[in-house]
């Protein structure tokens, strides 16, 4: 009877944490890649880069209601290439930053747009020095765009930034910082804080500022990349590790608002392994990223889930036929919202079946030393002037992709079940399998379509297994009881599991 119960709560494990994936892409012929995925009211914005509609590359911004339904295509473009680099929903606008310019000719200059909501173009800045100049990645906060990025004072030497704007464009003030090659590539504004991150040289630089832009404490570690910065109670950092460090893992480090180093781990299932995106579910600490594949030779996504101690507690992969590269990621009503670059439309999510002995190679603490980092700080002077650039209507392909197209998904689903606690213990050989159970819910992707098309397909995958760990999540969970509907990265299909635990009960009871 024993193995009976077992039995059951194994075949209803993977329902009771079933998630759902839904994704679309878009471009035209040439390489196209998505940069965000921002949901708003009622609509979400699609932003990118493109070569597909103009001899050099632009940004587009495409908008589709709740429905898949497509309201616009505009594609951004001028005389110089367009380089979106980031990009944020603040009210009803959109921000878009990045970098207008050739890096060869050394005429490149970091630029803000903004757009209306519907797609109209309220104004397009660029500022920068005599020589290259690039915005990286921003963040809008107290009405303060708040962008960092790189600046070259002289043309040889390459130092970071961080700038203030008002929402309206206008330059508040530039502080440039660091050596060696700096770039700050991360930001994150608070009430009373600017934390930056950026690499240089030897590894990565974690800096704090305040208000008016004068240094707090900066530290620095030898890894590779960095490629997000986050706030709650402490700074999180995440990015990716050297090719010395398990054939380039990803990492996660928490640092005190002081500055000090609370804990370092590292997480690698494949090669290459990157965290490109933190956001905080509860005090869940979820992690986006992507991962290489040793079989195939491409990379697929990667979503995970660490405890406030960095403790894993949960990570899935997110399969496609070809490459599939995730560049940024935001949480909102517990959905997570991504955009990135994919060569094609098929995906499927899947949790690997993860035995003890494998569960505790794929992370831990990660063995770097820290130390101080004298960035140097001074202010500058830079103005931002209005720059021409053209808007105009595109003829995108959805679910199509051809050379490369971009690729946005959202992962979760809305819940209105009651959670339960399910606890069971499973020994497996020490090697990593997978399991996974796949219900398409959409049609088969559609002809190339247009601006005329009323509407998208999106396709929608639920797939589920099992994390047979001593510290995984779907082995033991917290009981929570909800009388109203919400949202979140886990779906439950509780309602089959009381009826399926019900029916078992009454069995034992004979």
């Amino acid at each position: 009877m024993e193995r009976l119960v077992v039995f059951m709560l194994l075949f209803l494990l993977p329902f009771a944490y079933a998630q759902e994936l839904e994704y679309l892409t878009w471009g035209g012929d040439e390489i196209d890649s998505g940069v965000a995925y921002l949901p708003g009211e009622g609509y979400s914005i699609l932003v990118g880069s493109t070569k597909s509609f103009e001899d050099l590359r632009g940004g587009f911004i495409v908008k589709v209601d709740d429905k898949g339904g497509l309201e616009f295509q505009k594609l951004i473009y001028s005389s110089k290439p367009i380089f979106i680099r980031d990009a944020t929903l603040y009210g009803d606008k959109t921000y878009l930053v990045g970098q207008i310019g050739s890096i060869n000719f050394q005429d490149a200059d970091a630029f803000v747009g903004v757009l209306n909501v519907n797609g109209e173009l309220v104004y397009f800045k660029t500022f920068g020095g005599s020589f290259n100049d690039g915005a990286e990645a921003m963040d809008i906060a107290n009405d303060r765009i708040y962008i960092v990025g790189y600046t070259s004072p002289t043309g040889s030497i390459q130092r970071a930034f961080l700038a203030e704007l008002s929402l309206e464009g206008k330059v508040n003030w530039v502080v440039e910082f660091g050596n060696e090659n700096a770039k700050a590539t991360a930001v994150k504004a608070t009430q009373s804080l600017i934390y930056v991150a950026g690499t240089y040289d030897k590894g990565i630089f974690v800096c704090a500022f305040d208000l008016i832009g004068r240094l707090r404490w900066a530290k620095a570690y030898p890894l590779k990349d960095v490629e997000a910065i986050e706030f709650k109670n402490d700074v999180y950092v995440a990015g990716s590790t050297k090719d010395d460090i398990g054939f380039g893992n990803a990492f996660l480090l928490r640092i005190s608002q002081n500055g000090d180093t609370i804990w370092k781990k590292h997480f690698g299932i494949g090669y290459g392994d990157n965290f490109v995106s933190i956001m905080f579910n509860n005090s869940e600490i979820v992690l986006l990223g992507y991962t290489g594949n040793f079989t195939s030779g491409n990379r697929d996504g990667i979503i995970s889930k660490f405890d406030e101690t960095g403790e894993l507690q949960w990570f899935g992969i997110i399969q496609g036929g070809k490459e599939d590269i995730v560049a940024k990621g935001i949480l909102k009503d517990g959905v997570i919202y991504a955009a990135g670059y994919t060569e094609d439309f098929s995906k499927r999510f899947i949790v690997p079946n993860v035995s003890k002995v494998t569960w505790e190679t794929l992370y831990g603490p990660l063995d770097i030393p820290e130390g101080e980092y004298s960035p140097e700080p001074k202010k500058i002077t830079l103005e931002s002037s209005d720059y021409k650039v053209l808007v105009k209507t595109v003829s995108g392909r959805l679910n199509s992709p051809k050379n490369g197209d971009a690729w946005f998904f959202k992962f979760g689903k809305e819940k209105s079940e009651v959670e339960t606690t399910t606890k069971t213990s499973v020994e497996t050989s020490p090697s990593i399998s997978t399991t996974s159970t796949t219900q398409t819910t959409a049609q088969s992707p559609s002809p190339p379509q247009t601006t005329s098309t009323p509407s998208t397909t999106t396709k929608k995958e639920t797939s589920s297994s099992e994390i047979t760990s001593p510290t995984a999540t779907p082995s033991t969970t917290s009981s929570a009881t909800t009388s109203e509907e919400s949202k979140g990265i886990c779906g439950p299909s509780i309602i089959l599991l009381f009826t399926m635990a019900s029916l078992l009960w009454r069995h034992l009871k004979r």
